[in-house]
């Protein structure tokens, strides 16, 4: 092949690569120009206001499990019982028999048992813990901490005083407070005392038997 034959094929070829490039080019620039015109005919993908009376969640079995409308907000189970529910009144919270456990609004928190028998109260006041039979046993407060006998009288308490232990009839048998340490009988007559000025130890008429010295 002669040098003017292949000069010939090659700038053949150089025109077909540039007719390609133009007509590349060209379907680009148009594409980039309608762009626009697409995005202007076509609606938006992500809408500015989603509105709705009610919102489900569902599992596989096409069963509801929670909703949220104007009433609030509600869990359900599997047997389409209700077992949470949040409104403005509080939250609430109930067993697969729909019967009541917990509940917190502005009232304070509380615990109920299987009897719906209160058995936790969290409110303003502290904290109380009451048995089955609804009578309190302990709480817990500004004042200090406290436990309260079968009889519904305080058997035991921690304060800014000190921690003290009364007998079934409310009398005080002990304590540890600043002032020292005391044991007392039945009658509520301190019998021991230990404190800074030494170890004393008292009858039942409160008058001293024994005396350690003091150091």
């Amino acid at each position: 092949m002669s040098e003017a034959t292949v000069l010939e094929s090659r700038v053949s070829k150089l025109e077909q690569d540039n007719r390609r490039l133009k007509l590349t080019v060209g379907v680009l620039l148009l594409l980039m120009a309608a762009v626009p015109l697409i995005g202007a005919v076509m609606p938006e993908q992500i809408p500015e206001l989603v509105q709705a009376r009610q919102f489900q969640v569902i599992d596989e079995d096409e069963i509801i499990r929670a909703s949220m409308n104007i009433g609030g907000i509600s869990y359900y189970d599997e047997n389409r019982t209700i077992r949470a529910r949040l409104t403005a009144d509080g939250f609430f919270h109930w067993d697969e028999n729909r019967e009541s456990l917990a509940l917190m609004s502005d009232d304070g928190i509380f615990y109920t048992d299987d009897n719906q028998t209160i058995r936790v109260e969290m409110d303003a006041d502290g904290i109380r813990y009451l048995d089955e039979n609804g009578t309190l046993r302990a709480s817990i407060n500004a004042g200090g901490i406290a436990h309260v006998g079968d009889n519904g009288k305080v058997r035991s308490s921690m304060t800014d005083y000190g921690v003290e232990s009364f007998d079934e009839n409310g009398i005080r048998r002990g304590a540890m407070t600043v002032a020292g340490i005391l044991y007392g009988d039945e009658n509520g007559t301190s019998r021991a005392v230990m404190a800074a000025n030494g170890i004393g130890y008292y009858d039942e008429n409160r008058r001293l038997v024994w005396r350690a010295p003091e150091r």
